[in-house]
């Protein structure tokens, strides 16, 4: 069968795989079993199997999708991911763990049922009225990864209710606060907020601006939640629905063509991502080894010991993005992404949206030049530090001209 786009000729698609005995609405399990066979005796393409697995709402068929992204290029790797993006819409994940691993992804949910009854697509349509009449706004990351979160609230009698947070990627919701404003004041208070950080706000989705307030909160530590204790009450007033547990972020599908893009180390340079290093206690011990190699008595060749610095680079790289860290990088990525298209910027919103989709995927980036650079960079930081330090450690043994300035000072003095 000749190679078809995935939005062309989709009744000839399923016509044709119906008679090979893939039918989409038989039983998912079986239609995976079908063309799992139909693919490995190559009775069609990649990409058509591929386009056909996107109406199949399984765990299997998410399995399968995975198999063809990672070894596909092109218009089938393209057609692969929209199809995971189709599914994970209809509530199922399969993800891979972190460098290749197969099992889901820990700080997503585990396989989820198909979702495919009409009550529950009513439900789902349901749940999408929680967020009429809502607004918002977002600001970047500044320099310590704090930024401004504003959901807006129509109000009856005319202008809005406004939730303010300041989201921390560190420590979570930092402050908060709720006003009524007319729409000058808002306007005013925008360009003030502008003005005074040097940040532009950019609308944004309420749905996505909610779930950044509760997941801070989620991360505050209880010690620090005197500020924002009042939120979950603050928050009901203007969010009828229960907090959400996660969300797909939906700058995938803005940026759904992007996902193959080879995510650039310029990325970093971008402002928004001035926060966006490793956390400097997490890379000690491996700035301490690179120095060891730096200073070791054994004769090394350059390229032996650029060969072991490296090998410890990809360590701390495979160390950074497991489990929590590996999450909270791809969260940073993806709410940079969704500013940065709105910012104008279009290339680095495609490279960082490229960047988290590799995250989410669990693919393997210890070759990836934007991550190397990332982790070179934090041992880059570690290592300045500790040269900083030792500069600042008192000397106990001065030489007979210092000891001779040390005493005239001291005679001075008297």
């Amino acid at each position: 069968m000749d190679p078809i786009e995935p939005d062309q000729k989709a009744v000839a698609l399923a016509a044709e795989l119906k008679r090979q005995g893939a039918d989409p609405g038989a039983a998912p399990e079986a239609a995976v079993a079908r063309l799992r066979e139909i693919r490995e005796t190559g009775k069609a393409s990649d990409l058509v199997v591929a386009t056909v697995l996107g109406d199949i709402p399984s765990d299997s068929a998410a399995k399968l999708l995975n198999e063809i992204a990672g070894a596909a290029h092109g218009a089938t790797r393209r057609a692969a991911k929209r199809a995971l993006f189709k599914l994970r819409q209809h509530g199922v994940r399969h993800e891979t763990s972190p460098f290749g691993a197969g099992t889901p992804s820990p700080d997503r949910p585990g396989p989820a049922q198909p979702v495919a009854t009409i009550e529950g697509q009513l439900a789902r349509a349901v749940r999408s009225d929680e967020y009429s009449g809502l607004s918002a706004m977002l600001s970047p990351f500044d320099a310590n990864g704090e930024r401004i979160v504003w959901l807006l609230k129509e109000q009856p009698e005319g202008g809005v209710r406004r939730l303010w947070g300041i989201v921390s990627e560190r420590r979570g919701l930092r402050a908060m606060m709720s006003s009524r404003l007319s729409r000058r004041q808002l306007r005013e208070e925008r360009a003030e907020v502008e003005r005074e950080s040097g940040m532009r706000l950019v609308d944004a989705a309420a749905k996505l601006a909610d779930f950044i307030l509760c997941e801070a909160y989620r991360r505050t530590a209880e010690t620090e939640r005197a500020a924002v204790g009042k939120f979950l009450q603050v928050r009901a007033e203007f969010v009828a629905g229960a907090v959400p547990p996660h969300i797909e972020h939906p700058v995938y599908q803005e940026l759904a063509g992007a996902l193959d893009v080879t995510p650039a180390p310029a990325l970093l340079d971008e402002p928004v991502m001035a926060a966006f290093i490793p956390p400097k206690d997490e890379l000690e011990s491996f700035a301490e080894e690179i120095e060891r190699v730096r200073q070791s008595p054994l004769v090394l060749s350059g390229v032996q010991q650029q060969d072991r610095i490296a090998q410890i680079l990809e360590r701390a790289l495979e160390h950074l993005l497991r489990d929590e860290r590996r999450a909270a990088a791809r969260r940073y990525l993806e709410d940079s992404a969704y500013y940065l298209i709105r910012a104008n910027r279009s290339e680095a919103a495609q490279w960082a949206v490229a960047a988290a989709e590799m995250l989410a995927q669990g693919a393997d980036v210890r070759r990836v030049p934007l991550f190397q650079r990332w982790v070179q960079a934090g041992v880059s930081a570690v290592a300045a530090d500790a040269a900083r330090r030792g500069q600042e450690v008192p000397r106990l043994i001065l030489t007979p001209a210092e000891a001779r300035r040390a005493a005239g000072s001291k005679d001075v003095r008297r």
